[in-house]
This record gives structure tokens, C-alpha cells and sequence, in this order.
């Protein structure tokens, strides 16, 4: 604290108003670790004399994930620290992703309505891109890459658009501590309670094919193991593999962008992959 104080004074002896601490780009260190990275700032907001001193003053800009660890955190509760929610109109952030088409492609006229014949192109910004511009620009990025690399040409035909879409499509994260969904920077929010648990356990274990009775009884129904005798209908309804297509049929239809061509959720001769992960 006496250092704080120390510094700030100095700032506004030199006719400066004070110090601001500007912490952004945490996203890597998030997906490397959430956790570790939440109880960090968890500490860190908590120390209230860090927010006591005038003219200095911390502002953080911290992606979604983190607002669930820091809730409750005593800086929020006794006013010390402000929450603002950052969000951009559709508009604006249009107006963003003409710039950089603009730039990416040496075209003045390459506007984001004039990229595609079809409006595959905006709908996916909309749908994954949430409503931050990183976002959207990520969500962008395939389709310019593949005009810039001189694969497609523009306009983009809707065939081609759909190509880029399958070949690189919005990678799918679960937080698997807070629970929380996400396709590209969109959170998921709607995702029926079996339909989760049912993500949830594919996602912690995407590593691997997952058979059908471990998906059933470990995934939808939550038993630590498969139970003996369960190919034959363990739980007295033989019934459980139809339960589990069911289950499968309305995640797909939740995640996927065309549930009859899936590339989330996928079959294979001895189960279910969970691919395109972060």
C-alpha cells in the first residue's frame, strides 16, 4: 500500500491525474487454466487497499468464463469495484469486420454483404461470434483466409461458404467447473438438463471414442461405472439404447449447424466422438 500511495502521488505531482493498471488479453491463460487463473484474481480483488488508494485505479477486461469464479468477490460486494457488461450493435460490429475484409483483401468495395451470395457468411458471425468484434473476427477469419490464399474467389458462392463453414467450424468448450457451453464466443444457455450432462461427459472425455452403455449410464445417467449386464437392458428397460438416440437426436439439433451432417457429435462403429474442441 505505502508504495501505491507513493506512485500515485508522484503521477499527479507530475500533473498527471494518476495511474491506471490496464489488464486485458487474458483469454490464452484462461484456456490454459481457468481455475488457477480465477483464484488469482479472486486474491487479487479481495485485497481491498488496492482499490482504496485515489488516483489509482485498476481496470480489468476479463472474458466471460471468469465472472462466475469472481462472484461474490468482497471488492463487488462493498462497491469497491465496478462491473460494466462491454457489448457492441450488430451494426458497429458489421461495420468492424467491413474494415478488416476491406484491409485483409486490398478491395475497398469486399464489404461483408457483398463476400457472400448467400447470407452464410452473417449468419455465422451471428451465431458464434457473440458480440464482442474479437469475436466475430475470429468467426470471419476462415473465409478470408480462404479468398486471401487464393482458394475461393468473391463473391463466395453459397457452396463455398458452406465448404469453409465444415472444414473449420466454431470450436465447441465447456468449462466443465462453472458448467457453461460455448460455440465459437456464443454461450449456449438453453441446453436441456440431460442434454448437458450428455455434453458434459463427452467434453471431459474427448480424447477418446466413448461407447454407447458408458455414454447411457455414465454420461446421461450419471452412475460411476456401466453396470454389469447393461447391453441387455441392466436398468429393467431394454429401451436404453433408444433413450440414448433420443438424447443424442436433441443435442445435435442444439450444437450442431446441420444435425443430418454432424461435426461436434459424431458416430463411429464402437461409439461417440466429441471433435472440433477447444
Amino acid at each position: 500500500p505505502d508504495a501505491i500511495i507513493e506512485l500515485s502521488s508522484v503521477a499527479q505531482a507530475l500533473g498527471m491525474a494518476g495511474v491506471w493498471v490496464l489488464v486485458d488479453r487474458l483469454e490464452p491463460w484462461v484456456s490454459a487454466d481457468a481455475d488457477q487463473v480465477g483464484e488469482a484474481f479472486r486474491t487479487m480483488l479481495e485485497t481491498l487497499t488496492l482499490f482504496e488508494t485515489p488516483g489509482f485505479v485498476f481496470k480489468l477486461f476479463m472474458p466471460p468464463e471468469l465472472e462466475v469464479r469472481l462472484a461474490g468477490v468482497s471488492g463487488v460486494g462493498r462497491r469497491r469495484l465496478d462491473i460494466y457488461h462491454l457489448t457492441w450493435r450488430e451494426d458497429e460490429l458489421a461495420a468492424i469486420v467491413d474494415a478488416r475484409i476491406c484491409a485483409a483483401l486490398g478491395n475497398a468495395s469486399a464489404t461483408l454483404d457483398a463476400f457472400c451470395d448467400a447470407p452464410t457468411v452473417r449468419e455465422r458471425l451471428l451465431r458464434y461470434g457473440g458480440r464482442t468484434p474479437r469475436g466475430w473476427l475470429e468467426s470471419l477469419r476462415p473465409f478470408v483466409e480462404a479468398c486471401r490464399l487464393g482458394d475461393f474467389e468473391t463473391p463466395l458462392s453459397a457452396e463455398a461458404c458452406a465448404s469453409i463453414h465444415r472444414q473449420h467450424p466454431p470450436l465447441l468448450r465447456v468449462d466443465l467447473r462453472t458448467d457453461q457451453v460455448y460455440l465459437g464466443e456464443q454461450e449456449l444457455t438453453d441446453l436441456q438438463p440431460t442434454t448437458r450432462r450428455l455434453l458434459h461427459y463427452l467434453y471431459a472425455n474427448h480424447d477418446r471414442v466413448v461407447t454407447r452403455s458408458e455414454l447411457h449410464f455414465c454420461g446421461q445417467r450419471s452412475l460411476p461405472a456401466v453396470p454389469a449386464g447393461a447391453e441387455e437392458g441392466w436398468d429393467g428397460s431394454p429401451e436404453w439404447s433408444a433413450k440414448l438416440d433420443t438424447a443424442l437426436w436433441r443435442l445435435r439439433k442444439q450444437v450442431e449447424p446441420d444435425s443430418q451432417a454432424p461435426v461436434y457429435v459424431i458416430t463411429t462403429p464402437t461409439g461417440i466422438r466429441l471433435q472440433n474442441v477447444r
